[in-house]
């Protein structure tokens, strides 16, 4: 018995650490690039256009903003933005 409640117990906190660990890898930014490659992925299969994302910035805990943002393809793309922004409080 003391061993499944310790074993319960190292999973748990294994769980919490690595729900921490990512809680800070998405609050720092450092998954933008990544996070930027998935969101065009997903525009270009969604909408069935070339999708281009120059650059995201922030983090997907308070807000995000995304610089030059292409659907289409040259010489007439479809939608062109120079910035979209986004911001949030997942707190309230």
């Amino acid at each position: 018995m003391r061993r499944i409640v310790k074993t319960a117990f190292l999973f748990g906190a294994a769980v919490i650490v690595a729900a921490g660990i990512g809680l800070l890898a998405l609050g720092s930014g450092r998954m933008n690039p990544y996070l930027r490659d998935y969101v065009q992925q997903r525009l270009s299969r969604d909408l069935g256009l070339a999708a281009e994302i120059g650059v995201l910035r922030g983090n997907l805990l308070t807000g995000f903003r995304m610089e030059r943002v292409r659907l289409g393809t040259e010489p007439q793309p479809l939608l062109i933005v120079d910035a979209l922004e986004a911001r949030y409080q997942l707190t309230a």
